[in-house]
């Protein structure tokens, strides 16, 4: 599966330990993860696939600023990222979770549903890309 591109594990039982498994899919491109269990602990472990990953699906994952901030610091590794889908904040986020997400440059898509706020949109008006 060293060659595998695209992996959707939406609405699977899949968890932070099963993205750990993911290290040797250097070539994975897409990652769905849409209503799954995994953490941003989980999300996290998903750097050592920084060289080919362009396109992490979270939809389905409620997280507050400071779980943003913890994930970005970490996807930053992530310069290929160009599409980051439905990361939902179940409370929104703050004017500092939205530039957290300003550390992702390479982000050409970006889907907050109900997670943004004009603040926030200010501190991310970097992504000149969107």
């Amino acid at each position: 599966l060293k060659a595998l591109t695209r992996l959707n594990l939406s609405s699977t039982a899949v968890g932070d330990e099963g993205m750990i498994t993911l290290a040797p899919l250097t070539s994975l491109a897409s990652l769905l993860l849409v209503d799954t269990i995994v953490t941003d602990r989980g999300v996290i472990s998903l750097a050592p696939l920084a060289a080919h990953l362009t396109h992490l699906a979270l939809t389905g994952h409620h997280c507050g600023d400071a779980e943003l901030i913890a994930v970005c610091s970490h996807l930053s590794a992530l310069t290929r990222l160009e599409m980051l889908d439905n990361f939902e904040g179940a409370l929104g986020f703050s004017e500092e979770g939205m530039r957290a997400l300003a550390s992702l440059t390479g982000l050409v898509h970006l889907e907050l549903e109900n997670a943004a706020s004009d603040e926030g949109l200010m501190a991310i008006s970097s992504l000149t890309a969107i």
